[in-house]
């Protein structure tokens, strides 16, 4: 059964394809569900780096001049398969190997190395398996290891997106179950307060739904009376549609309980100062 898209959609999708295609080399190989690396970077990639990989300042880092630098340690290119950005996506392993081929020689051509070798399916597979639970604590040591560059000061993200010792040492301190890496691609931890795409998850568990300070929420949350809970937090996870009508979350839920039991346990962990 095919995929219906309302025709604004399928429009949208074509002018970003465009503009994207209109901006880089053409690449010859197509990935395995038929798409070609600029556009599967489009579909999956663009709603947060943007179609020009330029991101959202101290929310979602640029990828322009500063992505390939990563290939410089080994840790650096794990990272990039491993952030739940990457591993968590639906891309299959191949095409998720050519879209991170494609954007490193697009967006960063200065910082590859001279002795680059491609990502290759089986390489990708592999570290996808184990997605980083604390992006922005490897994040911080990856960046320590470059040392001075792009991406180490104005395109750097802010502390609690980026990986300030403040977060690192929270990481330390209370590691997160390898379930909490796909609401990591979201949700900040950090104790000063600051929010990723989604607001701060620190403090949640005991907090009126919609009230974290400085986040717009949808009004569906806000009005929700919930209190989370663990209880309210696990049914949550287990159906957030369900659970709130209306929210803007675009996330299905965990279905294991196993998962959404150790996720809610290391969010009771979380609390403010």
């Amino acid at each position: 059964m095919g995929v219906f898209r309302p025709s604004w959609l399928s429009g949208s999708i074509a002018a970003l394809a465009l503009g994207v295609l209109a901006g880089s080399a053409a690449f010859a190989e197509v990935d395995s569900n038929g798409y070609p690396p600029e556009l599967n970077y489009v579909l999956n990639c663009s709603g947060c780096h943007m179609a020009d990989g330029s991101g959202a300042v101290g929310i979602v880092p640029s990828f322009r001049g500063h992505v390939a630098r990563y290939l410089a340690v080994p840790e650096g290119r794990d990272y990039l398969a491993q952030v739940p950005g990457s591993a968590q996506s639906l891309m299959s392993s191949r095409n998720l190997a050519e879209v991170l081929n494609w954007m490193v020689q697009t967006y960063d051509p200065e910082h590859l190395p001279a002795e680059f070798v491609p990502y290759q399916e089986q390489e990708v597979a592999r570290l996808r398996r184990e997605p980083n639970s604390a992006p922005s604590a490897v994040r911080t040591r990856v960046l320590a290891k470059l040392g001075p560059g792009p991406g180490a000061g104005a395109q750097a993200l802010p502390a609690s997106i980026g990986g300030s010792d403040a977060v690192s040492a929270i990481a330390q301190a209370a590691p997160a179950p390898a379930a909490f890496a796909i609401c990591a691609a979201c949700h900040s931890v950090s104790l000063t307060g600051e929010h990723s795409i989604g607001p701060n998850l620190r403090g949640v568990v005991g907090r009126r739904a919609g009230t974290a300070p400085n986040f717009s929420y949808s009004r569906a949350l806000r009005e929700s009376g919930i209190v989370w809970t663990k209880s309210e937090l696990d049914a949550f996870l287990t159906n957030v549609a369900a659970k709130v009508p209306g929210t803007l979350m675009a996330f299905n839920g965990l279905p294991d309980a196993n998962d959404r039991q150790a996720v809610v346990d290391y969010l009771a962990t979380l609390q403010l100062p």
